[in-house]
């Protein structure tokens, strides 16, 4: 069984590691993935999944933008660090567009609408 981990250091006492193909069988698992969803929240944005789940709820499980109900992602600015809300990929996507600069999206917006 240890023929299949590999060293991680020239160390005898670092950690072993699986390798990469048993590492991708098991992330491709329901529990590899919620441990790298889980992982993954606090690692970019300092939140668990109970408040991710939490902020989730308050929001209806909809798009803090366009309120529709399909996965949601992780919104904040990238400034400070801050977590805004849980919006659809297209709204998180088209705020990126915009640099997070209400001022372009405003312009963006009345233009919009002058042709509409």
């Amino acid at each position: 069984m240890v023929a299949f981990y590999t060293r991680k250091g020239a160390r005898k006492n670092h950690i072993i590691q699986p390798c990469k193909e048993c590492h991708k069988k098991r992330m491709a698992t329901p529990r590899g993935k919620l441990r790298n969803r889980k992982s993954q929240l606090k690692r970019k944005y300092g939140l668990s999944l109970l408040a991710f789940e939490s902020m989730s709820k308050q929001q209806s499980n909809s798009c803090a933008i366009c309120k529709l109900n399909v996965p949601l992602c992780v919104d904040h600015d990238h400034k400070t660090g801050n977590v805004r809300g849980l919006l659809c990929f297209h709204c998180n996507v088209g705020l990126g567009y915009f640099k997070d600069e209400i001022s372009s999206l405003s312009i963006y917006f009345h233009a919009f609408l002058a042709k509409a």
